[in-house]
């Protein structure tokens, strides 16, 4: 996972930035992801988890669970109920549309400690 990283949009607006985090193995049925932004410049964020199989090839499949910030800040959480075998995340930075055309935005983002929980079976 990312660690208190502070992170920078491109000056092409028509690019943003993409950033995999590492593969973490499965520790239980579903996962609690916390994303934290301490400070955000002009900047849209979005963090997404992504998850495959051992078996599987590539960068593995959206799991349908994402955050997005808009120029703001804060906690907030991801919950994927039934992870596959690994998971990560992608995050994305974009341009807000108020940034001066030379600037880049900016964040300080940290990821807090996945938790994993068990499903109760009744």
């Amino acid at each position: 996972m990312i660690d208190a990283k502070l992170l920078a949009t491109s000056i092409d607006k028509s690019n943003p930035v993409e950033l995999w985090g590492t593969w973490i193995p499965r520790q239980a049925d579903n996962v609690i992801f916390a994303v934290e932004l301490v400070t955000n410049y002009l900047t849209d964020l979005t963090v997404e988890v992504f998850e495959k199989d051992y078996s599987d090839v590539g960068d593995g499949l959206s799991s349908a669970v994402s955050v997005a910030y808009a120029s703001e800040i804060g906690i907030k959480t991801m919950t994927r109920i039934g992870a596959k075998e690994l998971v990560r995340v992608k995050v994305s930075l974009s341009r807000s549309v108020d940034l001066p055309e030379l600037d880049v935005g900016l964040v300080l983002v940290r990821f807090l400690q996945p938790v994993w929980f068990e499903t109760e079976k009744a």
